[in-house]
């Protein structure tokens, strides 16, 4: 790319996230968050009447809000009533070519509005640059906080016609389609209203309707994932024991194979001969960058090294891992970090670090500063169990904790 100034595609008054290209180049799909009743009308319309709401209610003296149904509000932001919709623009040479297009109007999400449900976009074009399949969050609208039964649309980009690709009553989300247009790979779950259950990875052929899970014998719940461009394999990031590898499974079947150990791996993409990954890379002593490894070789280069003269300066001791028995002899998985010149029979500070759950483990995702910020010495340990335990213990609170479903009301 030539570089140059940045160039404005849309002026939504509801912003725009989340580009995604059309495999042409022709189009961009895009999430705002809108009003569902403005959403069926004409763009320029509904635009208008977005920013009229939204000048309404910052100009009002009256800030009390009223609620009549979760979810009400995620982490700092206020849902307001809104929608998050995908949105289609034409794109030529640079510029829009037309105005946008709400291709998901009504009263629904069409991504997940929680990042437990979501492993990044969770829409895709296909091939052909034809339709979009997309995410849509649980029905009807009131039972969505308690809920986990997001399913799998597709949608005519040139009809606007949208059909519902997956009715299983638990989560299901981010589609991918192969390379050759024959399947329609996507996370879900088994277990209905629970959403710490495992995530596996499910093929639908698009011609026959038939599906099956590639991972049913994978002990993990699978995350983000990125086709082979023979369509043939995916690769796919999933934890274990603290870290994140990333793995291989072929549609022919057989044993998921680790691709890429050490440290937390993310970001994973593939390049056009199929023969590299390029990813992500972080670890508790250093924060991410960029690297790439050539595949069946298992070496591993940095493309990037932003964060060398900040590492210079860090005095970070690698983590231990160190396993004892839980309640029920339950193996946990510790990680241990000591303090720089740590003397073995001195006594130090303990920090216990408890970190969301119990619905997964912890993993060496980034650098640990508060050691050394704090201006004391600290030992800092935390319980990573192993997938089935986190599920297993997930599972029987969230069945004695049932009775309080509106405690998801915030949830995120």
């Amino acid at each position: 790319m030539d570089g140059g100034e940045a160039q404005p595609l849309t002026t939504l008054a509801t912003e725009a996230n989340q580009p995604v290209w059309s495999p042409d180049g022709a189009h961009i799909a895009f999430v705002s968050a809108v009003w569902p009743e403005f959403s069926d009308r004409p763009f320029p319309e509904s635009d208008r009447l977005n920013r009229e709401r939204m000048a309404e209610r910052e100009q009002s003296p009256v800030k009390a809000r009223v609620f009549t149904q979760l979810l009400y509000r995620h982490w700092d932001s206020w849902v307001e009533g809104k929608r998050q919709h995908l949105f289609v623009v034409p794109v030529r040479d640079g510029a829009a070519v037309g105005d946008p297009r709400d291709v998901t109007p009504g009263d629904r999400d069409a991504v997940p509005t929680s990042s437990t449900f979501s492993a990044g976009d969770d829409f895709a074009f296909s091939p052909d640059g034809q339709e979009l399949a997309y995410t849509a969050t649980p029905v009807p609208t009131r039972e969505e906080a308690w809920s986990t039964d997001h399913d799998l649309y597709v949608v005519s980009l040139a009809t606007g016609e949208r059909r519902q690709l997956t009715a299983n009553p638990a989560a299901d989300g981010f589609p991918r389609y192969s390379p050759d247009g024959r399947y329609l790979a996507y996370r879900a779950q088994e277990r209905a209203g629970f959403e710490a259950d495992r995530w596996q990875i499910w093929l639908l052929d698009r011609a026959t309707g038939e599906r099956r899970s590639l991972t049913a014998g994978f002990d993990a719940s699978v995350e983000a994932f990125v086709w082979a461009p023979d369509s043939r394999a995916l690769y796919f990031e999933a934890e274990e024991q603290g870290t994140r590898p990333l793995w291989r499974v072929e549609l022919a079947g057989g044993v998921v194979k680790r691709v890429v150990v050490g440290g937390a791996n993310g970001g994973v993409q593939i390049t056009p001969d199929g023969r590299s990954l390029v990813l992500t890379r972080a670890s508790l002593s250093r924060p991410a960058e960029v690297l790439v490894t050539e595949l069946g070789t298992g070496n591993l280069r940095a493309l990037s090294r932003v964060n060398d003269a900040i590492v210079r300066e860090w005095c970070v001791t690698a983590p231990e891992s160190v396993w004892y028995g839980g309640a029920g002899g339950t193996p946990i998985q510790m990680w241990v970090v000591k303090p720089p010149g740590f003397e073995a029979g001195k006594r130090y500070p303990l920090v216990y670090l408890v970190h969301g759950g119990p619905q997964g483990p912890g993993w060496t995702v980034g650098p640990i500063a508060g050691i050394r910020s704090s201006g004391r010495r600290k030992v800092m340990w935390w319980p990573c169990p192993t997938p089935a335990a986190a599920r297993d213990l997930a599972s029987s609170l969230s069945t004695r904790s049932a009775a309080t479903g509106a405690a998801s009301a915030t949830r995120t």
